[in-house]
């Protein structure tokens, strides 16, 4: 991949190592669409703000999960929502 990465964003607690988020370039599932770019590395943390952030690594127009990913998502944004909202409000 050429270009520059966007940049990072603010959180406190990283689901994956920095180093790694992005594209990966490899179809682990295959293809789900003719648009399709492959597979991502993804990162959701949450700001000191309370904020909720999901850190794509590059410029994305869909995203396909089957299902257990899907899951494994709701949890962890679940996971940072509720932190940063005890974080923000002190409860």
């Amino acid at each position: 991949m050429s270009g520059t990465r966007a940049p990072r964003l603010p959180t406190e607690d990283r689901v994956v190592d920095e180093g790694v988020i992005g594209p990966t370039g490899r179809f682990p599932r295959g293809k789900m669409h003719p648009s399709d770019t492959g597979e991502i590395v993804i990162a959701v943390g949450h700001t000191a703000a309370g904020k909720v952030v999901v850190e794509f690594g590059t410029e994305i127009s869909w995203l396909g999960l089957d299902p257990t990913d899907a899951i494994v998502m709701a949890l962890e944004l679940k996971r940072h929502a509720e932190v940063a909202r005890r974080e923000a409000t002190g409860a």
